[in-house]
């Protein structure tokens, strides 16, 4: 069994982000980012209203891993496929905020795991667990949204 890394995902992530770029016009990629920025479901992802996403993530699969399809029924594959998405979609989330995502991780719970930069160095880790909460960790504290932790490190 295939096992990937942090690495894997980011530059699957990276590749993914390039593919709908190539796919979509600019205008569709703002868009895009823009109402997934604001959407509440977590699921669902607005490059859909433009183009078939899953296309754009296959050819960036087939880049990163070789493979020309992914295996649904190998855990690994899947979870880097997820983890790749789950990253892209938070970078266009924080952009505005000036900041960068890095290291989307699946945790052996079954949560997830992102380590959000600031341009001064500072950082927050996301958590994402199965039940659908998600809190968020600065050095000190851990608070309920990106806005309450951006805020208490200011």
């Amino acid at each position: 069994m295939t096992t990937y890394t942090p690495a894997d995902v980011d530059r699957l992530a990276t590749e993914f982000d390039q593919m709908l770029r190539w796919h979509m016009t600019g205008q569709e990629y703002a868009a895009a980012v823009l109402a997934n920025s604001k959407e509440a479901d977590p699921d669902v992802c607005h490059t859909h209203d433009f183009i078939d996403a899953n296309m754009s993530m296959l050819a960036a699969w087939e880049m990163v891993t070789g493979q020309a399809e992914i295996d649904g029924d190998n855990d690994a594959d899947t979870a880097l496929w997820n983890a790749a998405w789950k990253l892209w979609r938070v970078r266009g989330r924080v952009q505005e905020l000036g900041l960068t995502a890095s290291q989307m991780v699946q945790l052996g719970d079954g949560s997830w795991s992102c380590t959000f930069h600031t341009p001064d160095g500072r950082f927050v880790d996301r958590q994402d667990y199965a039940d659908g909460t998600s809190e968020y960790h600065t050095v000190n504290a851990t608070y309920h949204t990106l806005a309450e932790a951006l805020r208490e490190m200011a």
